[in-house]
């Protein structure tokens, strides 16, 4: 269409349709280098609907496939969160249902052997679950070891508090954080993790204080 449109205009810029495919090829890909350009009215108006053709076949495909890259994405890390809540003794009473939950609102963290994770003092705006790895809490008392299945941070979490110990990571960890405003908001909406918060940290102040 353009060879017909502006061969009579432009007859050595279009000279054959060979020629006008190469600028038909430069404006869909949006490259647009401006080397051979339409003049006659026809020819600029099929310029255009080349142009938009090109934001059709190009822009919209690569959108489709990027949002759908960012859904298997967060497909894979919510797969991942479940396994990792599965795995956690604190949770192994917890129906499907609040597991869903709970994964949907952890983020994965890792942290190298010997990192701090968190400070005494600090302000408590997550608690941690150990996926994977030991860390050490440091209190005034004496220390604690935490492996697989522990959690930790709770305590300032739910009692709105500063930080009450120091904790290190002993080895290599995956933890998976759960910030606090999720963590109050999912137990008033679910029962069952509030109730099953609140025992383990029963009796983790019970064992404390004995």
């Amino acid at each position: 269409v353009m060879y017909l449109l502006e061969n009579a205009a432009q007859p050595e810029r279009f000279a054959s349709i060979p020629s006008a495919m190469y600028w038909a090829i430069v404006t869909l890909a949006t490259v647009g280098y401006g080397d051979v350009v339409p003049v006659t009215p026809g020819g600029k108006i099929a310029a255009g609907g080349v142009i938009v053709a090109g934001l059709i076949f190009f822009a919209l495909p690569i959108a489709i496939i990027a949002t759908s890259f960012l859904a298997e994405m967060r497909r894979r890390d919510f797969i991942i969160n479940y396994s990792m809540v599965a795995r956690v003794p604190l949770f192994a009473s917890l129906d499907a249902v609040a597991v869903s939950e709970l994964a949907g609102l952890l983020k994965a963290r890792k942290v190298p052997r010997d990192a701090v994770i968190m400070r005494k003092g600090d302000k408590g705006e997550s608690m941690f679950f150990i996926a994977q790895g030991a860390v050490e809490v440091v209190t005034p008392d004496g220390s604690v070891n935490l492996h697989e299945g522990d959690f930790f941070g709770e305590i300032a979490v739910l009692g709105k508090t500063r930080r009450t110990a120091t904790v290190i990571a002993r080895q290599p960890c995956e933890l998976l954080v759960l910030d606090a405003a999720d963590l109050l908001k999912l137990m008033e909406q679910n029962a069952q993790v509030a109730a099953t918060l609140r025992e383990a940290v029963a009796m983790r102040q019970t064992k404390l204080q004995e």
